[in-house]
């Protein structure tokens, strides 16, 4: 139930109420129509922020859930110290990899620094590379 004063928001939290990436699109979309040192523009930025690390998060989750089955598909179950540790494992390796693989496209750029854009285009790519790996369970083994 929304507020009376936030009750025209109903179609917005209608479409999005499911699609956190699909709201954070839109907040970067509605972001663009400011100027970067309008008041409008930083609120935004800052609810997109917000909003993105909660999306970020739960696709990190996700992703590490689809992980952990298909590991378990492959090499059984395992008792729960070995799953987190496999768990912080892997997430470390994706983190080194992840650098690595920022590293590269910025370089390949000839920029010293990639623009929002270019980054989260880069990170897509980045986390498809990963979820082709999991579906294909180019995973190592529990420990």
């Amino acid at each position: 139930m929304l507020a009376k004063q936030h009750e025209f928001l109903r179609p917005l939290v209608m479409a999005y109420a499911r699609d956190l990436e699909g709201f954070t699109q839109y907040l970067l979309e509605l972001r663009t129509n400011f100027d970067r040192r309008s008041v409008e523009f930083v609120e935004i930025q800052a609810i997109y922020r917000r909003t993105n690390g909660r999306h970020v998060q739960q696709a990190r989750r996700e992703r590490m859930a689809r992980a952990m089955e298909k590991n378990e598909a492959l090499h059984g179950e395992v008792a729960y110290p070995t799953r987190i540790q496999w768990m912080t494992d892997v997430e470390h390796k994706w983190a080194q990899r992840r650098l690595e693989f920022l590293t590269g496209v910025r370089d390949r750029s000839g920029e010293q620094h990639l623009s929002t854009e270019a980054r989260t285009e880069a990170l897509l790519e980045f986390w498809d590379i990963i979820d082709t790996e999991i579906y294909k369970g180019d995973l190592p083994p529990w420990n």
